[in-house]
C-alpha cells in the first residue's frame, strides 16, 4: 500500500497500514474505522483511551522470543475473570512476501507469541466444546483449557480482522505437544492461532529514549 489515508472524522494522518490489516484506530480522536482495499470506512464506534496499563505503547520497537518486532496496534479483551491484551506485531525477520505479523498475548503477567494458522477443518461449534476434553483439529489433539466469551473493551492503532470495541468474541484455548493453541470465533469469521509462551518483550535502547513519554 503506497498511501495512508487521513482519519475520516478528524482528517488526522494515520499510520500507513500493513498489508494485511483491517481496522485501524485513530490515535487523536478515537474514531474506529474499517480498511478494505485502501478504502476507509467509518464503524458507529469511537474507542476511549485504554487505561489499562501494559509492558508495550503503540509503535514500541524492540525483541521478543528473538525475534524484532514494532507494535502496530492493540485489543484489549474484557471477560469475566479481568482483561487481558493482545499486541498486534510486525517482524523483521521474515522473507519478502511472507505473514510478518504475530501476536503477542499479555495475560497476568504472562507472554505469548501466536500466529494466525490455516485451518483446514470445519470448526466445531463452540456451543459443543467443553475445558476438559479433547479436540482433533488442524491435524492436533488438543487439550481444551478454557471455554469462554470476551468483549473487544479498547482498541488503538491498527487491527488485522473486524472487531470494533463492544464486539463479543468466543473462544476456546488449549494445548498440543507443548504449545498454545486457540480459536477466536468473532461475528463474522473462526481463527485458529498457534504459538508458545515466551519472555517479556525488551524493548530497544533507542526508541527507550526517543520513544517512550
Amino acid at each position: 500500500m503506497d498511501a495512508s489515508p487521513p482519519c475520516l472524522t478528524c482528517g488526522a494522518p494515520l499510520p500507513l497500514p500493513h498489508r494485511f490489516v483491517r481496522m485501524v484506530t485513530c490515535e487523536f480522536c478515537g474514531q474506529v474505522m474499517l480498511l478494505d482495499d485502501g478504502r476507509l470506512s467509518l464503524t458507529e464506534t469511537v474507542a476511549e483511551q485504554t487505561p489499562f496499563p501494559s509492558v508495550l505503547v503503540l509503535g514500541a520497537t524492540g525483541t521478543v522470543a528473538g525475534r524484532p518486532f514494532e507494535a502496530l496496534g492493540r485489543l484489549v479483551y474484557a471477560y469475566d475473570g479481568g482483561v487481558w491484551h493482545e499486541w498486534l506485531l510486525q517482524f523483521a525477520d521474515t522473507a519478502p512476501g511472507t505473514n510478518d505479523l504475530g501476536w503477542l498475548v499479555e495475560d497476568e503477567g504472562t507472554f505469548t507469541l501466536l500466529q494466525k494458522a490455516p485451518l483446514p477443518d470445519t470448526p466445531p461449534r463452540f456451543e459443543d466444546v467443553h475445558a476438559g476434553t479433547t479436540l482433533r483439529l488442524a491435524n492436533r489433539s488438543v487439550f481444551v483449557t478454557e471455554v469462554g466469551t470476551a468483549t473487544i473493551s479498547h482498541s488503538e492503532g491498527q487491527a488485522a480482522f473486524v472487531v470494533p470495541p463492544g464486539t463479543p468474541v468466543h473462544y476456546i484455548d488449549g494445548t498440543s505437544g507443548g504449545q498454545q493453541v486457540g480459536l477466536e470465533y468473532d461475528p463474522t469469521e473462526v481463527e485458529w492461532f498457534v504459538g508458545d509462551r515466551v519472555d517479556p518483550p525488551v524493548l530497544d535502547d533507542a526508541w527507550m529514549s526517543e520513544g517512550w513519554a
